[in-house]
């Protein structure tokens, strides 16, 4: 089976970010004098960050401001901190250069764009979905569903490509092809279409459609 239309999740897919968003999740929790384990925050901010900001607010009552902190702290730190996944660059440019589309949907904002074009990625994807369009947050395949629409994509030639489950229970629910992006030997998802461990295991997948 090859692809034409590449759907990428973007934080720990595309872009390693979770040291970025990790160290600005700690540099919070201390400025509110909360001591918690960095292994635990990792984990659930893995899941995603509605996650480990449900579970820090639990424990800890903390407000809404504590959710802006972490996100001003992050905007300050992530821009030197957060940089492609090696092979992110040469994958993308060669599914267009094979005539393939990539596209994103990411529950991150603006930033996503602001990062792509500080590494000279942003021609390599035909739409970006980010927070700022709205669409309700995955698993909900409503992102998903409206690049198939607006771009007429076949379903067969169109994979979402993500690292946690989330990524690939949109990708099923909008019923196209799923790719688990599993670089850290974490459990397996049995129902993807396909694991890769690397993105240049597209490539020597010969997974990109001519």
């Amino acid at each position: 089976m090859k692809y034409k239309n590449f759907i990428w999740d973007f934080d720990g897919t595309l872009f390693d970010s979770y040291p970025a968003m990790i160290e600005s999740f700690m540099l919070a929790l201390k400025e509110e004098n909360i001591e918690e384990n960095p292994q635990t925050i990792e984990r659930l901010m893995k899941v995603s960050i509605s996650t480990v900001i449900e579970y820090i607010h639990k424990k800890y009552e903390c407000s809404t401001e504590f959710v802006n902190r972490f996100n001003e702290i992050r905007k300050q730190i992530e821009i030197d901190m957060c940089i492609p996944y090696v092979d992110a660059i040469e994958t993308c440019q060669r599914i267009v250069d094979e005539g393939g589309r990539n596209f994103i949907f990411t529950h991150r904002g603006n930033s996503t764009i602001e990062l792509l074009e500080r590494h000279n990625m942003g021609y390599l994807f035909t739409e970006c979905i980010t927070k700022e369009n709205g669409f309700e947050r995955k698993p909900n395949p409503e992102g998903i569903t409206y690049l198939v629409s607006k771009y007429n994509l076949d379903k067969e030639d169109t994979i979402m490509i993500g690292d946690r489950e989330l990524d690939i229970q949109a990708g099923v629910q909008a019923k196209i092809k799923t790719c688990y992006f599993n670089n850290e030997n974490k459990p397996a998802i049995d129902y993807a279409t396909l694991t890769i461990s690397t993105l240049n295991d597209l490539l020597t997948s010969d997974l990109i459609k001519q």
